[in-house]
């Protein structure tokens, strides 16, 4: 199983050590109520200078853990947290995505504009794939057996068909699109950053079937797809007036007519119920 998560950018090594481990704990025991630190990864300055984490993919098949890091993607042990590997070539990486058994990787290059292809044993880098200014983030699709890949800066979608490491459509996402998440059921939901909504891709058809606003917040950066359920729930940012609104959240209750099935947002300690957070798409 791959499970794809983004970092926050421009953070210290030691904190990301604790976000690293934190996902250690999500894949050994997804049932755990209760994470804490159980050792920090030094994982070294990135060739060039600067730091920069951005996504990671966590294979829980591999029990790998592949790291964004500026120009190299780290690879790290998820059991012991030894780096194993590195794969390097890379001028700025964002996204790592690798389907199930077919020992390939693919990892977006927004200064390249470009998606690099890795043999997941080697660890080299055996192809690319042009695609567009700014890749960012990238997700594979279950359904449809694409890769998405999204270009923030150039407002679009790269459709990618992973045996044959080609671009079969480009779509235009009307806004800058930021972290995606496949629902497995032929639906892709992508956070368009600078228009305060979720787009809603078809991936069979590979257009797009709908809009969700959340306005009044801003920026969303972060979603989680409860499969089962219907649901996607997105992170919001406060909005630009200060207004208080949710900036992480935390749990999804089941689905209920109950008055108290809601998502609670964590920001100072208050707790919110935020409608405008949660949508259901049970009509998909």
């Amino acid at each position: 199983m791959i499970m794809t998560k983004k970092l926050l950018r421009s953070v210290g090594q030691a904190t990301f050590a604790l976000l690293l481990i934190f996902t250690f704990g999500t894949l050994a025991n997804a049932q755990s109520v209760s994470y804490h630190l159980l050792k920090k990864v030094p994982l070294g300055a990135a060739p060039g200078g600067g730091e920069y984490f951005d996504y990671l993919m966590a294979d829980s098949d591999a029990r790998r853990v592949y790291i964004s890091h500026g120009t190299e993607v780290k690879v790290v042990d998820a059991e012991t947290g030894d780096v194993v590997g590195t794969i390097t070539g890379l001028k700025k990486c964002h996204g790592i995505v690798g389907p199930d058994g077919s020992g390939k990787g693919f990892i977006t290059d927004g200064d390249e504009g470009k998606v690099f292809v890795f043999d997941t044993k080697t660890l080299k880098i055996t192809g690319e794939i042009k695609t567009a200014d700014d890749s960012d983030s990238i997700i594979y699709d279950p359904a449809s057996k694409h890769i998405f890949a999204f270009n923030g800066d150039s407002h679009s979608a790269s459709v990618i068909d992973p045996v044959s490491a080609t671009v079969v459509k480009t779509i235009d996402m009307g806004g800058g699109p930021e972290f995606a998440v496949a629902d497995g059921k032929g639906m892709v939901f992508n956070n368009i950053e600078d228009k305060n909504e979720v787009a809603v891709i078809d991936s069979q058809t590979l257009t797009i079937k709908a809009r969700w606003p959340v306005a009044p917040a801003q920026r969303r950066s972060g979603r989680g797809c409860f499969r089962g359920r219907n649901r996607t729930v997105v992170r919001l940012h406060p909005r630009g007036d200060g207004a208080h609104l949710p900036r992480r959240l935390t749990r999804e209750t089941q689905r209920s007519p109950d008055p108290q099935d809601r998502v609670w947002g964590e920001d100072d300690g208050a707790r919110h119920e935020n409608a405008q957070s949660l949508f259901e798409h049970s009509g998909f």
